[in-house]
């Protein structure tokens, strides 16, 4: 899932001291939570200067999905801290909109 996996990178960036990059990863993590509230809400993006837009009209989102993108997109000022804390934030609402949606992101019997 690529939510996930762009939480995954960003977590490492925090590693880094690198605030360029971890920005970057922000606005990569922001933009992956923006096409997973479209895919649950079934709606596709024509034109990508529409896209902000279209999400945030969307019915099935964090209610506080707007602040949360403008933080780690970098148009509202903040602290690295402030990132984390939002990433996180972020991550952990979709992840319950996923649930509450009845979505399976893993099989129930995984066999490896």
């Amino acid at each position: 899932m690529n939510l996930t996996e762009e939480m995954t990178v960003f977590q490492n960036t925090l590693l880094t001291d690198d605030p360029l990059v971890l920005k970057s990863r922000g606005v990569s993590l922001a933009q992956a939570a923006g096409d997973l509230v479209l895919l649950l809400n079934r709606r596709f993006v024509i034109t990508t200067s529409r896209f902000w837009k279209q999400v945030f009209e969307c019915r099935a989102r964090p209610a506080d999905l707007q602040e949360l993108v403008e933080v780690l997109m970098g148009v509202k000022p903040s602290s690295r801290e402030q990132l984390r804390r939002c990433a996180d934030k972020l991550y952990t609402e979709m992840m319950e909109i996923v649930a509450a949606s009845g979505v399976a992101l893993e099989a129930k019997d995984l066999i490896v």
